[in-house]
């Protein structure tokens, strides 16, 4: 497996790959989780602002990155279910390593995993933000037909690794307001996905999204936008009317899928004073 690049150490012995990025010392310990076809380096506009005030470790999911690979027997069980049980175990050393819950923020795919944590063990997570979640139940969103949307990123990942320089520089003119450091790591992390994930469109965690929200017993943001969003404005109403009282809900209006990127001061704005309260930074 390749060394860990720059600024990077290994966090914990888990079964993928973790990365601390450092932060200061005693700090609470931060666990980001990408989305599907991103990888840990994907956040490092949000790393550089996190770890000023967290102990930020990001993941490679199993499928992407540096992680290992998924198995025959593995898809057959699904890919989601066992990246909760992946999040679990980074969860247990991580906070078992710093002696206190953690922080947990998860985008899309990796919204749905860090959802499945914190159901299964609420005692680990001590603050939750939900990026666009893509979490199964809601009509039209990535849970709907998971067959369908997987061979579409399939599509997508081909076309990318076909004209990578191309791509690279049209993400660059779709996505203005996206932070720069975080471009080189999208298009690597694209390279770097196993298609064969998508095989059974198992790729979620199976938790209806609306079971999710009425269940999650830790402090939970969920953070979505108004332009392309898996939490359009019918589903965050649902989601509101839904959600139990551990669980707010935050629309940023202008911003796509990637909420921190388009809307990336607001979104800071929002989650980093949460996170420090509910972290007990002062």
């Amino acid at each position: 497996m390749p060394s860990h690049p720059p600024g990077m150490t290994p966090a914990v012995a888990a079964p993928v790959v973790l990365d601390a990025w450092g932060g200061p010392d005693h700090a609470p310990v931060l666990l980001l989780l990408h989305g599907f076809s991103d990888s840990g380096p994907c956040w490092a506009d949000a790393i550089e602002r996190w770890r000023q005030t967290f102990s930020v470790v990001t993941w490679d999911a199993r499928g992407h990155g540096r992680s290992p690979r998924f198995t025959a027997d593995q898809l057959a069980v699904g890919p989601g279910a066992l990246m909760v049980a992946d999040a679990v175990t980074a969860a247990e050393q991580l906070a078992a390593r710093s002696g206190a819950a953690i922080g947990v923020v998860g985008h899309s795919m990796g919204g749905s995993t860090a959802a499945g944590l914190a159901l299964a063990r609420p005692d680990l997570v001590a603050a939750l933000v939900l990026e666009d979640p893509a979490l199964p139940g809601l009509p039209g969103g990535p849970g709907e037909n998971q067959a369908e949307w997987g061979a579409e990123q399939v599509r997508g990942l081909q076309q990318i690794a076909a004209e990578p320089v191309a791509s690279l520089e049209a993400a660059r003119l779709r996505h203005p307001r996206w932070p720069s450091s975080e471009f080189d790591p999208w298009l690597q992390a694209k390279l770097d996905t196993d298609l064969g994930m998508t095989a059974n469109g198992r790729i979620l965690n199976e938790d209806n999204a609306f079971e999710v929200a009425r269940l999650l017993a830790v402090p939970t943001l969920v953070v979505t936008g108004t332009d392309g969003v898996i939490w359009h404005a019918d589903a965050v109403a649902a989601l509101r009317s839904a959600a139990g009282p551990q669980v707010r809900v935050k629309v940023l209006e202008g911003a796509d899928h990637c909420v921190r990127r388009t809307r990336t001061e607001e979104f800071h704005a929002l989650v980093d004073p949460w996170l420090r309260e509910r972290l007990g930074v002062r």
